[in-house]
């Protein structure tokens, strides 16, 4: 539903590259708001990798912050 995160401005595009490739390790946090429950056994097999549509994607940790009055809205940090 939406996301926040940091937006990098630069004119290098070979220091860009480095900051986008997986390879480098780089961690990457975002704070998320979504819209409907997320079951935390869901969110704690993402730790194991996930595939969508073919393309696999390594661990990611995803915790719940917190959920709005209505449990329609939560806030995770990926």
């Amino acid at each position: 539903l939406n996301a926040e995160g940091l937006l990098l401005l630069t004119n290098d595009g070979a220091f860009a590259r480095q900051l986008e490739l997986p390879r480098t390790g780089l961690p990457r946090r975002y704070r998320v708001r979504t819209y409907g429950r997320c079951d935390p056994r869901a969110l704690a097999d993402l730790q194991y990798g996930i595939t969508v549509d073919g393309v696999v994607y390594g661990s990611i940790l995803a915790v719940q912050d917190k959920r709005g009055d209505t449990n329609l809205n939560q806030w995770l940090t990926v």
